[in-house]
């Protein structure tokens, strides 16, 4: 309750504060402003007319606004009901872009089910059509997606790098990759991959696959990737995410709220 200047109390939080997190703090002189820290955890900001928003995901705030703004790491926003103004770890202004969310607000409610992940599993067809109507033409006989500035003739080998159920897909795409294309496929749990630190050829594609694009074991092992000189490329749902800004290129599933 004491009269701080309450973003130099943060800057000295982060100063004694390690490893991943996001907080946000509010003082008692000013209860409409909110500063919000990002380190590795994700933060979102939702724009709307008098009133904005800080949540973890977008969904929290959907029903309200479908304009957002993601923070990188390291930034540090001050958000009031009159604006919003970010700082990078430089302490530099900082101009993030604004995105607007197509989802549909029922996407993130149960609809019904008795919890998320029965109506997740209901949710697969119409998940799956949604992905291809972006890479399939009218006609449904043409995918068009961008082409990769390589030729995959000279791609001596692909690592597949996820977690959990991305780590699943991860083995389907291996299964397609080497019957169909005949290139080696390798594939990873990040967590482990990223500790390891593995040796990766030279002409060699990285492929991350993550729903969230934050995941810190699947960005660790990105870093890493990119070490080592391999080709990057993102299969994500989260459009602005830390992995779908990062990876050199990034092909979006479009499968709606987790």
């Amino acid at each position: 309750g004491c009269d701080i200047d309450l973003e130099a109390a943060v800057k000295q939080a982060e100063e004694r504060l390690h490893g991943a997190y996001a907080f946000l703090a509010v003082s008692a002189h000013d209860p409409k402003t909110i500063v919000a820290v990002r380190r590795a955890s994700p933060l979102v900001i939702g724009l709307g007319e008098k009133t904005n928003y800080i949540a973890s995901d977008v969904s929290a705030f959907l029903a309200s606004t479908r304009r957002a703004q993601v923070l990188e790491n390291g930034d540090m926003a001050v958000i009031s009901p009159d604006g919003v103004r970010i700082v990078d770890g430089q302490g530099n202004v900082a101009r993030r872009g604004v995105l607007t969310v197509d989802w549909d607000i029922r996407q993130a409610e149960r609809g019904g089910y008795p919890h998320f992940m029965l109506k997740e599993i209901y949710e697969q067809p119409e998940a799956i059509q949604r992905t291809l109507s972006h890479y399939l033409d009218d006609s449904h006989t043409q995918i068009n997606i961008k082409d990769l500035p390589l030729d995959i003739k000279n791609i001596l080998r692909i690592t597949i790098i996820a977690c959990g159920t991305a780590y699943y897909a991860g083995f389907v795409a291996k299964y397609w990759l080497e019957s169909i294309v005949k290139i080696p496929v390798e594939i990873d749990i990040a967590s482990e991959f990223r500790y390891r630190q593995g040796p990766m050829p030279e002409n060699g594609i990285a492929l991350f696959i993550s729903q969230s694009g934050e995941t810190a074991d699947t960005i660790a092992a990105l870093k890493y990737a990119k070490s080592q000189n391999q080709y990057t490329i993102g299969i994500i749902n989260v459009e602005e995410s830390t992995l779908a800004r990062e990876v050199d290129s990034v092909y979006y599933t479009y499968a709606g709220p987790e």
